[in-house]
C-alpha cells in the first residue's frame, strides 16, 4: 500500500510538471507571434501577463491536488484501522501531503526559470523574482491542503499572496524597464559615436521640395566645411553647395528612385565652404510609412575626389602610353600571339618598313620575314606562347626588300580583348657591322696606343696612373711609362701646378661624363711648367660604378704662347669690312668695329655708349630677335642667320649674322658678340634668280617650267572638283625665222615683246600667259567648257587681224598659228594636251594665217601618235635586242687642267644601223614609262666600264646621266649596289646627273635614294640648273656635290653680260653651299678663260672634246695607265686652257 501512495503522489508532480511546460512553450510561441509585430506595448506588458497565466494555472492545479487528496481520506481512515504503526505512518501523512504542492512548485520554478531565461533575457534577476511568486503559490497551496477547513483565512492568504506576488512582479518589471532603458542609451550612444566617426556623412531628409536635412553625421564638417547645424538649420543650404550643373540630375535621380521605391546611388560636385570642389557619392533610400507614404529620405554620403582624380589620371596615362606608342621613334606593333596577325603598328614602323598601316594589318609578322627564316620564327613562337622570351637579333624585310638585322624586344599583353605581344624593333644594321669594324679597329688600338703622337692615359679614381703611352711620358719629360707610372703615384698633387684643377676636371667629368679640351698647368719631371689639353672620359662598369678615368694629353704650351698675340688679333677685327659688335645682357654696345660705324652711318667718334641693339634694326628684326634669336641664344648660345640693320637714313642693309652669345657661371647671359656682312647685292641677284626662275627674261611673261607646274595644278582642281574644265592654247609665230634672218635678232625680239604686250590685253586676270620658248606662247585657260573656246579664238585672232609691228624701223605684220585643247574632255595629262595641242596648231599651219584650230580626235592626227607609237617600239627592241651604244665627253678640272671625267651619253642604233639622236627617242621615253629601264642600262654598263678600266691601272670617273623619274625606281636602287659590290668599284668613281628634276615626284624618296648612295661613296650632280625655279629649290632638297650650270648661260657668256652675273651667282651660291659646278656647251675659247675668271670648277664642250664611241675611248684610256700616256694626257688637257687663254689675251 506504501508504494501504491508513493506512486499516486508522483503522478501530481508530473501532471504540474507537464502542465507547466506546455505553458512556458505555449509563452515562446505567443512572444514570436509578438515580436512579429510593431507593437511596443505589447512587448513591453508581455512578461507580465505570461506571469498572470502561469500564476492563475498554477493556484487552479494547487486546489486541484488539494481536492484529489481530500477525496482520498478513506485511505487516512483506512491507514487508521490499520494499527499503531500504520497510525504513525498516517501522521506524517499530512505533513507529506502538505510537502507536495511544495514540491510542486519548486519543480514548476526550476523548470520555468530554465526556459524563460533561455528564451527571453540573458540577465536572470527577473525571473528569479518570477520564481519566487511561483513558489510562493506552491506554499499556499501546501496550506490549502494542510488545513482544508479554514476556508476565510486561506481565500484571504490567497489574496494576500496574490497581492504580494502583484508587487514582487511590478518591481521585477520596473527593474526590466530600467535596464532596457539603459541599455538603449548606451546603444545609442554606440551608434552615434559609429556613425559620426564614419569618413563620410549620415543623414536623413524630410520630405519637402528641398528634401531638407534632419539629421547630418559629424562627418559633414570635413567634408563640406559646414556643421550639422548649418546643413539643418539653412534651408536648401546643401543643395546650394551642390554644382549648379550637377544639381538637377541629383534631383531627378532621387526624384526617380523614392517614385520605385528603390535605392539610388549618384555621384555629383559640391563646393565647400572654403571654395573647394568635391566629388561625392550617395546612396541612399525613401522612408515609407505603413501606407507607402513618403516620409522622407536616409542614406550616406563619402568623399570620392581622389578617385575620380585616379580616374582621370588613368585616362590621362593610357592617352599618354598611346601617343608614346604612335611617336616613339623605335618601330613597334602589337599582333595576336595565335593568329600572328599585325594588331596595332606605330608611325616609325610604317616608316622604317615602308608598308602603309592599311598593308601592315592585313599581314602576318611572318610576312616581314625572309621566306628562308619563317621555320625558326615558328619553333621560336612555341617558346613564346609558354614562356614569351622571343629577344634577340632577327632578320626582316622591308617593302623594298632591303634585308635588314633588328634587335627586337617582346613583352605580353591583352589587346582589344585578345591575348597579344608588343614588340619593339631597333634597327641594328649598322650597329652590326661597326662592331664588326671596331673589332677589327681593337686589334689595331695597340699600335696606335705605343705610337700616337698625344699622350694616352689610363688612371683610377684615386689619382694614380693604371697605364701610359709612351707619347705621355715623353710630354712630362719621362724616359718611359714605366717610369711615370712608377713615380707619379699621387696626380693631384706630384702633376698639377693648381690640384684644384685636378678636382675641376674630375667634377666636369662626373657631370658630363667626359670632358674635353680642359686646359692646366702641370709639372714635368725636372720641375718645369707647362700647358696641357686634356681629353678624358669616365669609365664605368655595368653597375655604373666608376673604373677607372681614360683619355688623351696634348702639349698646348705654344699655343698658349700664341694666345699673348691677342692685340694682333684685335687690329684685325678693326681691318675686316664685316660689321662686329659685342653688346651686353641689357642690349647696350660695348665694342663697334670701323665697319660696323660704317654700316650704320655712325661717326668713328661718336660714343656708342647710349645706344641701344633694337635701335640698329627695324622693328621686324627685332621682333625676330625677341621671338626667335633669344631663345636659341639662351638655349644653344649661338644664332645665325640672315637680318637687317637699320642705318643713321633709316635704311634697311640685309645682313648674313651669327650672334653668339656669352653666360657667366650663374647661367646668366653675360654679352653676346655678332658678325655681319652685308648681302645687299647678293639679294639683289637672289631677287632677279627668283624672277627669271619663273619669267621669261626677254618678255617678263612666265616661262615654260612655271607654266607646266600650273597646268598640273588646274588638272588635279579638275579632277577634284568634279571635272571642271579648262583650256589649253598654243600660239606659234609664223615665219619667225625669216624675220630673225632678214630683219635681226633684235627686230625678232621686239616683235616677241610687241606680241606678248598685245596677248597679255586679251586675257583675263585669271588666265595665264607663257614663253614657251622661241617663238611660241601658251595660255592657260580655267574654268571655260568647250563651248566658250570661240571666244578665245575671237579674242585672239581678233588682236592679230591687222596687227603691224614696227621692227628694226620696218612695220612687220604678225600672223600666228593657234592651236587648242579643252580638259578634262581631250585629256587629264599635261603632256597628253600639249601633244593634242601641238596637232590643233600643227593642224592651223596647214590651213593658213591667223588660223585657230581646236583638237578634235581627227584620224588624219593620228599619224602624229602613230609615229610616237613607232618610236616606242623602237625603244623597247633596243632594250630588248641591246642596240644602244654609250659615247663619252671629257669634263675638264679648270682647276687642275685635267680631265677629271667623262660623261656618259647614249645613242640608239636603227634599223640600218645607223646612229640616232637622244633628242628624238629620250622625250618618248620619258612619256611612255621607259626612262627608267634605259637608266638602269646605262648605269650598269658604266659601272662595268669602270671596273674594266680599273684592272689595267686607270682610275676612271664617269658621269651617268638618270632622269628625275627613276629616284622612284625600286629597282634601280638595289641594282647600283648589287653591282658596286660585286665589281668592288671604288664608289667614288660613279657621278649620277640627275636630268629632267622636274619630273621628281617624291622628294623625300629621291633624298633617300641620294643619301643611300652617298653614304657609300657616290656623287650626284643637278644638270641645267637655273632654268626654273625649281633648280633653286632642289638644292632644299637634294643633296648634291655638282651643278651643271644650263648650256643657255654658257653659248653667248662673251657677249652676254646678263649671262655673267646669272653665271657669277650660280657659282657663288654653289661655293657657299660647298659645291661644284660645271658648265656645258663651251665651244669657244674665249667662253673657257671667262668660265676660270667666274671661278667655275669644271667645263665640258666641244671646244674641250667632242662626244666619241666608248669603244673608241677605251684603248686610249688604256694607254692612260702607263706613266708617259699619262702625261700626254694631263699636257693634251693644259694645251687646251693656254690656248684658250692665248687667243683671249690676243
Amino acid at each position: 500500500m506504501i508504494y501504491i501512495l508513493l506512486i499516486l503522489s508522483i503522478i501530481p508532480v508530473v501532471v504540474v510538471s507537464c502542465a507547466a511546460i506546455v505553458l512556458t512553450c505555449g509563452a515562446i510561441a505567443l512572444k514570436t507571434i509578438l515580436e512579429s509585430t510593431y507593437s511596443q506595448s505589447l512587448q513591453t506588458y508581455f512578461p507580465l501577463i505570461i506571469f498572470g497565466c502561469i500564476s492563475v494555472a498554477v493556484i487552479t492545479l494547487g486546489k486541484a491536488i488539494v481536492w484529489l487528496l481530500n477525496r482520498w481520506q478513506f485511505d487516512k481512515r483506512f491507514f487508521l484501522a490499520s494499527g499503531t504503526l500504520v497510525k504513525s505512518f498516517a501522521g506524517m501523512h499530512d505533513m507529506k501531503m502538505a510537502m507536495l504542492p511544495m514540491l510542486v512548485g519548486s519543480v514548476t520554478f526550476c523548470i520555468s526559470t530554465f526556459w524563460l531565461k533561455l528564451h527571453f533575457a540573458k540577465k536572470t534577476a527577473f525571473w528569479w523574482q518570477v520564481g519566487v511568486a511561483i513558489a510562493i503559490l506552491a506554499v499556499s497551496a501546501g496550506i490549502h491542503y494542510a488545513y482544508p477547513t479554514a476556508q476565510l483565512a486561506i481565500e484571504v492568504a490567497d489574496l494576500t499572496t496574490i497581492v504580494v506576488l502583484l508587487l514582487v512582479v511590478q518591481q521585477a518589471l520596473s527593474s526590466r524597464r530600467l535596464y532596457t532603458e539603459v541599455a538603449l542609451a548606451e546603444s545609442q550612444r554606440r551608434l552615434a559615436t559609429l556613425i559620426d566617426s564614419l569618413p563620410g556623412i549620415a543623414f536623413a531628409c524630410s520630405n519637402d521640395p528641398n528634401w531638407s536635412m534632419t539629421y547630418v553625421s559629424e562627418g559633414c564638417l570635413e567634408l563640406t566645411g559646414y556643421c550639422s547645424e548649418e546643413l539643418i538649420g539653412i534651408t536648401g543650404l546643401y543643395n546650394a553647395i551642390t554644382h549648379p550643373k550637377d544639381l538637377p540630375r541629383v534631383l531627378q535621380s532621387i526624384t526617380k528612385a523614392v517614385e520605385a521605391q528603390q535605392p539610388y546611388v549618384i555621384e555629383y560636385r559640391i563646393n565647400t565652404k572654403s571654395g573647394e570642389q568635391k566629388w561625392l557619392w550617395e546612396k541612399g533610400s525613401g522612408v515609407f510609412d505603413s501606407h507607402g507614404q513618403v516620409l522622407g529620405l536616409e542614406g550616406f554620403i563619402t568623399d570620392i575626389s581622389e578617385l575620380k582624380r585616379s580616374e582621370a589620371a588613368l585616362k590621362e596615362s593610357e592617352q599618354r602610353y598611346r601617343e608614346l606608342f604612335e611617336s616613339h621613334p623605335c618601330p613597334m606593333w602589337v599582333y595576336d600571339i595565335e593568329t600572328l596577325a599585325f594588331l596595332a603598328v606605330n608611325n616609325a614602323a610604317i616608316a622604317h618598313y615602308g608598308y602603309e598601316r592599311d598593308e601592315f594589318l592585313s599581314m602576318t609578322i611572318k610576312d616581314i620575314r625572309p621566306s628562308e627564316d619563317v621555320a625558326s620564327l615558328l619553333q621560336q613562337l612555341k617558346h613564346l606562347k609558354s614562356e614569351l622570351s622571343p629577344h634577340g637579333i632577327w632578320r626582316h624585310r622591308k617593302k623594298d626588300g632591303t634585308i635588314i638585322k633588328v634587335e627586337v624586344s617582346c613583352h605580353s599583353l591583352t589587346f582589344l580583348g585578345k591575348r597579344a605581344a608588343v614588340v619593339s624593333a631597333h634597327d641594328v644594321t649598322k650597329r652590326i657591322q661597326t662592331e664588326e669594324a671596331l673589332r677589327q679597329a681593337e686589334a689595331k688600338y695597340r699600335s696606335i696606343f705605343e705610337n700616337a703622337s698625344e699622350g694616352i692615359f689610363q688612371t683610377t679614381p684615386t689619382g694614380q696612373y693604371l697605364s701610359a703611352n709612351p707619347a705621355l711620358a715623353r710630354i712630362y719629360g719621362y724616359d718611359s711609362p714605366e717610369e711615370l707610372v712608377a713615380t707619379v703615384t699621387n696626380i693631384e698633387k706630384q702633376l698639377y701646378v693648381d690640384p684644384h684643377r685636378r678636382a675641376e676636371c674630375i667634377r666636369l667629368m662626373q657631370q658630363h661624363n667626359c670632358v674635353s679640351g680642359f686646359e692646366s698647368q702641370v709639372y714635368r719631371k725636372d720641375g718645369s711648367t707647362i700647358w696641357i689639353s686634356e681629353n678624358a672620359r669616365i669609365v664605368r662598369n655595368i653597375h655604373g660604378d666608376i673604373v677607372c678615368y681614360e683619355g688623351t694629353v696634348e702639349d698646348i704650351t705654344t699655343r698658349k704662347q700664341t694666345e699673348a698675340a691677342q692685340a694682333r688679333f684685335t687690329a684685325i677685327l678693326e681691318a675686316t669690312t664685316d660689321f662686329v659688335g659685342i653688346a651686353d645682357s641689357q642690349g647696350k654696345p660695348l665694342y663697334l668695329n670701323q665697319a660696323g660705324y660704317k654700316i650704320l652711318g655712325l661717326d668713328p667718334q661718336q660714343d656708342i655708349s647710349r645706344l641701344n641693339i633694337f635701335d640698329c634694326h627695324p622693328d621686324w628684326a627685332n621682333q625676330i630677335f625677341l621671338d626667335t634669336v633669344v631663345p636659341t641664344l639662351l638655349s644653344r648660345g649661338v644664332w645665325n642667320g640672315e637680318m637687317a640693320l637699320l642705318n643713321r637714313q633709316k635704311e634697311e642693309i640685309p645682313v648674313s649674322q651669327v650672334i653668339v652669345a656669352k653666360s657667366s657661371a650663374a647661367g646668366e647671359l653675360d654679352f653676346v658678340a655678332t658678325i655681319a656682312r652685308d648681302i645687299s647685292e647678293r639679294k639683289r641677284l637672289e631677287a632677279q634668280l627668283s624672277y627669271l626662275a619663273n619669267h621669261d627674261s626677254l618678255t617678263g611673261l612666265f616661262n615654260r617650267r612655271y607654266f607646266q607646274a600650273q597646268l598640273e595644278h588646274y588638272l588635279e582642281l579638275a579632277l577634284e572638283r568634279d571635272r571642271e574644265s579648262g583650256a589649253l592654247v598654243l600660239i606659234d609665230i609664223d615665219d619667225f625665222k625669216d624675220i630673225n634672218d632678214t630683219l635681226g635678232h633684235k627686230a625678232g625680239d621686239d616683235l616677241l615683246k610687241n606680241l606678248a604686250t598685245l596677248l597679255q590685253e586679251q586675257i583675263e586676270e585669271k588666265d595665264i600667259l607663257a614663253r614657251l620658248g622661241g617663238d611660241e606662247f601658251a595660255i592657260l585657260v580655267p574654268q571655260i567648257s568647250l563651248h566658250d573656246v570661240d571666244l578665245i579664238k575671237q579674242k585672239i585672232v581678233g588682236a592679230l587681224k591687222n596687227h603691224v609691228v614696227i621692227a628694226n624701223g620696218q612695220p612687220v605684220r604678225i600672223t600666228a598659228s593657234i592651236g587648242a585643247t579643252v580638259f578634262p574632255d581631250h585629256g587629264i595629262v599635261a603632256d597628253e594636251l600639249f601633244a593634242h595641242a601641238d596637232l590643233a596648231m600643227y593642224k592651223s599651219k596647214k590651213l593658213g594665217s591667223n588660223c585657230f584650230s581646236l583638237y578634235t580626235p581627227d584620224p588624219h592626227w593620228q599619224v602624229q601618235i602613230q609615229s610616237r607609237n613607232f618610236w616606242k617600239n623602237q625603244i623597247r627592241e633596243a632594250l630588248e635586242q641591246n642596240l644602244f651604244v654609250l659615247y663619252c665627253q671629257p669634263i675638264l678640272d679648270l682647276q687642275q687642267n685635267t680631265f677629271s671625267c667623262y660623261e656618259i651619253l647614249i645613242r640608239m642604233l636603227g634599223k640600218d644601223k645607223e646612229i640616232i639622236s637622244p633628242n628624238t627617242f629620250l622625250p618618248i621615253a620619258e612619256e611612255c614609262g621607259l626612262i627608267s629601264h634605259i637608266d638602269r642600262w646605262v648605269v650598269c654598263q658604266a659601272i662595268h666600264l669602270i671596273a674594266n678600266q680599273a684592272k689595267v691601272g686607270n682610275n676612271l670617273r664617269l658621269e651617268v646621266n638618270i632622269s628625275g623619274k627613276s629616284l622612284s625606281d625600286s629597282e634601280l636602287l638595289p641594282m647600283i649596289q648589287q653591282e658596286l659590290a660585286t665589281t668592288g668599284i671604288n664608289p667614288a668613281s660613279l657621278v649620277l646627273e640627275i636630268t629632267e628634276t622636274a619630273a621628281i615626284a617624291d622628294f623625300s624618296q629621291a633624298r633617300k635614294f641620294i643619301n643611300t648612295l652617298k653614304q657609300i661613296g657616290c656623287q650626284f650632280a643637278i644638270d641645267d640648273f637655273g632654268m626654273g625655279y625649281s633648280s633653286f629649290a632642289q638644292l632644299k632638297h637634294l643633296p648634291v656635290d655638282y651643278l651643271k650650270i644650263d648650256g643657255s648661260f654658257i653659248k653667248n657668256l662673251a657677249k652676254d653680260v646678263l649671262d655673267r652675273h646669272l653665271v657669277k651667282a650660280i657659282v657663288e651660291v654653289a661655293r657657299g653651299l660647298s659645291i661644284a659646278t660645271i658648265a656645258e656647251f663651251v665651244a669657244l675659247p674665249e667662253t673657257l678663260q671667262l668660265l676660270h675668271e667666274l671661278g667655275v670648277n669644271y667645263a665640258q664642250g666641244y671646244y674641250i672634246g667632242e662626244p666619241m664611241p666608248v669603244a673608241e675611248l677605251s684603248n686610249q684610256w688604256g694607254s692612260i695607265a702607263n706613266d708617259e700616256a699619262r702625261r700626254s694626257h694631263w699636257h693634251l688637257s693644259t694645251q687646251i686652257v693656254k690656248q684658250a687663254y692665248t687667243l683671249t689675251s690676243s
